[in-house]
C-alpha cells in the first residue's frame, strides 16, 4: 500500500530527494501507516516500525564499528527526514515530538 502523500509539499526539496522520501514512507506505508494522519496519531508505533526495518550495524558491510554507526545513523536519519518532510504542512512538528527526539540521537556528532 503506497502512502498518501500530498502532490504539493510546501517544504521543497529536489525531484531525487522527494522520490527517496515516498520510497521510505512507502515501507513505512507497508505496515499499515499510510496517511498523514497515522504518521501524527502513531508516533511511537512508526518508531517501532522504523527500527524494525532497520538492519543492525554488525550486518552492514565490512568496516570499522564508527563507519558502520555512522551509516547506521544516516539510513535511519532519512526515514525521519521523509516523515519530516510528509508533516511539514501540519501543526505537529511545531512542537517538540517523539519523531524529534528519536532523530536527535542521529545527528552526526558536532566534530571542530
Amino acid at each position: 500500500m503506497p502512502f498518501d502523500l500530498p502532490d504539493i509539499v510546501s517544504k521543497d526539496v529536489s525531484v531525487n530527494t522527494r522520490k527517496i522520501y515516498k520510497t521510505h514512507l512507502n515501507k513505512i506505508a507497508d505496515a499499515g501507516y499510510s496517511t498523514i494522519n497515522d504518521l501524527m496519531n502513531s508516533p511511537r508505533s512508526v518508531i517501532e516500525v522504523i527500527d524494525g526495518l532497520m538492519p543492525e550495524p554488525d550486518l552492514l558491510p565490512r568496516a570499522t564499528l564508527e563507519e558502520r554507526m555512522k551509516a547506521y545513523r544516516v539510513k535511519k536519519r532519512i526515514f525521519y527526514s521523509a516523515i519530516f518532510y510528509a508533516l511539514s504542512d501540519t501543526k505537529f512538528l511545531d512542537t517538540t515530538n517523539h519523531y524529534y527526539r528519536a532523530f536527535q540521537p542521529l545527528k552526526d556528532p558536532y566534530t571542530p
